[in-house]
């Protein structure tokens, strides 16, 4: 049956015996109200009517209030009128028979006189009046979490990996549309190095084409067969594969599709859309296709394949494509970054309504490291590791921390081994070995395992990671993430190379045991800190260049052409230095290469002096050029090292300066509270502070996330954070429709 429940004690729909009942037809969750802005028309009739907030709603119930005796019937009703008047905020809970339950957020409210009506039971009918927050929310609470660092699963600068071929007319399975597959009348193109548009995740792009007629809609199809690949992938964490594409051409809608073979021979397809989305030619756009539903096995892909589709009705020409990334991601993506900002796209908010989060992010928690100093950084030896066909010894030519670090010369080729002494862990809990590892001359596959030991200290079992192929120009990270055995009391760390030439020599550093998923290294019980921070999270319905973090090289910022910007922008710039007030930035606006306007901008004073620099709202272009006249840029010249621009319709959490802290929360506004900004060392929030009193805190709106996508840049002064997590309730603007 349907359940109205008031305060999480009071059930106003408690049937025949309940005290409580909503007479029929008289309740009302009321409406959410929108608050807008007119603006008369100056030529034509009508007015403009804008803003997006949405103010509270109004809940209204004629209750019954039924009891044996006068005395409980009293009772009853100062019990409703208790929870109705208190004023601290409190939930209606409204569970419709066969459907999802929602939580309206309610603030203090009014209980009318009643009316009584004598007889046996005795009987009292109130309205009960109450505000609440505009949209109903669900009574779970949702996460989002994820990290900056990700797979890159192709980077498109070997050519001798990659083929390309054209599907025939009965491959139409990868679709799923009813539409004619028309095969592209070009063969192959080479794989070839690009340079248009600029690469946008290493060193290559790869180009493909698809064909088209102008008979009756069609689709023309690229199929890109990319494989076997390098090891294997293990996409296990994986949530979404995230593919770049971008086009000289005004491409229509597009389907794109992954398929995935695991080392069984087992496939499956993965298919994300575009619709009518990718109209800016040389503009890198971005689909997110879901693997978290995969039937086969993550951990171990050997092969992957690439449709591309375009469905065209009046093309008679080829169309030509640049394929740039093909990443694996957690949930929340990052999409683009520098080394103290992330650009992450956020997707899956099941409500219909605007829904207020909360945000934190963190150096990876308390990221104690169970090994000591000595085997964990060779400041003064090789510590407790031990070699197998390895000679160990130390080395002060490179190192990530210190001077020193642990060097592998191998002794008869083939299999090397290095491996610590055992160090205490605890049973059935998650833990992350890492190091860090390069070649002196020869890169070759390192791969890091945990082997476990039971109290007895018998051998119980080993977890290996994904290999990682280390480089002579600089360190790679390979690490293992897994829950320990029941029996597990010690474990020790190994490295294996797989292969090795007598006497060739590898370099390790910075070696991490500690609970939980973090691969940053730590000495001892340190965590590293963030200093000041901005989080912005751009309008739904932005590309992906908004918000937009432009590097700074020799004094300029500069963005590809065209140019995606247009509208109002808050600019920042960052520096390793502080910024004063008064510092300038020339703004230039070019038409392919001729300069057309240019504007100077003067940062503000912020407080602390710090290395933000203010440079107010800057709205693009700085004058209208039509697009058919040329390829719009935009030079920031200015001294320091990024440029953010964010978007005005978008929502600005900015701590100039702050106590370095290993964590930082941005609390949603609730109906119990403003929100906040707060900082600590503890992740369970124990010790945190606020940061709201004097310490330059800049705050643009309530940061929400929309239905859709969304697009966040966490930014750090001293690099990027490591985790991100998003929480938030999904809204809905009526009925709950989605579990």
């Amino acid at each position: 049956m349907s359940s109205l429940l008031l305060g999480g004690t009071l059930e106003l729909l408690g049937g025949v015996n309940g005290p409580y009942n909503v007479l029929d037809e008289t309740g009302s969750f009321g409406d959410p109200q929108a608050v807008t802005t007119t603006v008369a028309a100056q030529l034509t009739m009508g007015s403009a009517v804008s803003g997006a907030f949405t103010d509270n709603r109004t809940c209204s119930f004629q209750v019954m209030i039924a009891a044996d005796n006068a005395l409980a019937l009293a009772q009853a009703e100062s019990a409703l009128r208790k929870l109705v008047n208190q004023v601290a905020p409190d939930v209606l809970r409204w569970a419709p028979d066969g459907g999802y339950p929602v939580f309206y957020d309610k603030f203090r409210g009014h209980v009318s006189t009643p009316a009584f009506s004598g007889g046996s039971p005795l009987v009292l009918i109130v309205t009960v009046t109450m505000d609440a927050l505009p949209f109903a929310r669900s009574t779970t609470q949702r996460m989002i979490a994820g990290s900056v660092t990700s797979v890159q699963l192709g980077n498109f600068a070997q050519p001798t990996e990659y083929l390309y071929s054209t599907p025939d007319q009965t491959d139409t399975t990868p679709y799923g549309l009813d539409l004619t597959l028309v095969p592209c009348p070009l063969g192959g193109i080479v794989y070839a190095e690009q340079t248009t548009p600029p690469p946008v995740d290493g060193p290559g792009l790869m180009q493909l084409s698809l064909g088209g007629y102008t008979e009756s809609p069609h689709i023309t199809s690229t199929l890109a067969k990319v494989g076997p690949v390098t090891g294997l992938w293990n996409l296990s964490d994986a949530t979404n594969l995230t593919v770049a594409i971008a086009s000289l051409d005004e491409p229509g809608g597009m389907t794109v599709v992954v398929g995935l073979t695991d080392s069984t021979g087992a496939s499956q397809k993965f298919t994300g859309n575009w619709y009518q989305l990718a109209r800016a030619p040389g503009v890198w756009f971005y689909t997110t296709l879901d693997v978290s539903g995969a039937t086969i096995d993550l951990t171990g892909i050997v092969s992957w394949t690439l449709w591309m589709g375009t469905r065209d009705w009046n093309t008679d020409q080829t169309a030509y494509y640049y394929l740039g990334m093909l990443r694996a991601y957690s949930t929340l993506a990052a999409l683009a970054a520098t080394a103290n900002g992330a650009q992450y796209k956020l997707s899956g908010i099941l409500g219909d309504a605007q829904a207020p989060a909360s945000i934190a992010f963190d150096r990876g928690g308390v990221t104690t490291n169970l090994l000591p100093t000595a085997d964990a950084s060779f400041e003064s030896g090789v510590g407790s590791w031990v070699g197998t066909n390895a000679n160990l010894s130390t080395t002060s030519s490179v190192a990530v921390d210190g001077t020193n670090s642990l060097q592998l010369s191998s002794i008869f080729g083939g299999v090397m081994f290095a491996a610590s002494s055992k160090y205490a862990v605890a049973p059935s809990t998650q833990y992350t070995a890492s190091l860090s590892c390069r070649a002196a001359a020869t890169p070759q596959l390192a791969n890091v395992s945990l082997q476990w030991y039971d109290a007895a200290n018998n051998f119980i079992g080993s977890t290996e990671g994904s290999g990682v192929t280390d480089t002579t120009t600089g360190w790679v990270r390979p690490f293992v993430t897994v829950v320990s055995p029941a029996t597990a009391v010690s474990a020790e760390i190994s490295l294996m190379y797989a292969d090795s030439a007598v006497s060739e020599l590898h370099d390790v550093d910075a070696v991490m045991l500690c609970v939980g998923t973090s691969t940053v290294f730590g000495v001892g019980a340190s965590t590293p800190k963030i200093s000041g921070t901005l989080a912005y999270r751009g309008p739904s319905w932005a590309s992906i260049n908004t918000p937009s973090l432009i590097g700074v090289v020799a004094g300029h910022a500069t963005t590809t052409a065209p140019s995606p910007f247009s509208g109002t922008y808050h600019v920042i710039a960052v520096d390793t230095a502080p910024i004063a007030g008064g510092a300038s930035m020339v703004v230039t606006q070019y038409n392919g290469t001729t300069q057309v306007e240019q504007v100077t901008l003067t940062s503000t004073v912020v407080a602390g002096g710090t290395r933000w620099g203010d440079f107010g709202d800057l709205t693009l272009p700085l004058i209208d050029i039509p697009s058919q006249a040329g390829n719009t840029t935009y030079d920031f010249a200015v001294t320091g090292t990024d440029v953010i621009l964010c978007d005005t319709r978008g929502f600005l959490v900015w701590v100039p300066t702050m106590t370095p802290a290993p964590y930082v929360w941005i609390d949603e506004a609730t109906a119990f509270g403003m929100g906040g900004v707060f900082a600590g060392t503890m992740p369970d929030r124990t010790d945190a502070v606020s940061l709201l009193g004097g310490l330059g805190v800049q705050p643009s709106g309530a940061m929400s996330l929309d239905p859709g996508d969304n697009y966040l840049l966490v930014y750090t002064l001293d690099g990027a954070p490591v985790n991100v997590t998003i929480s938030y309730y999904d809204r809905y603007l009526g009925q709950r429709t989605a579990a």
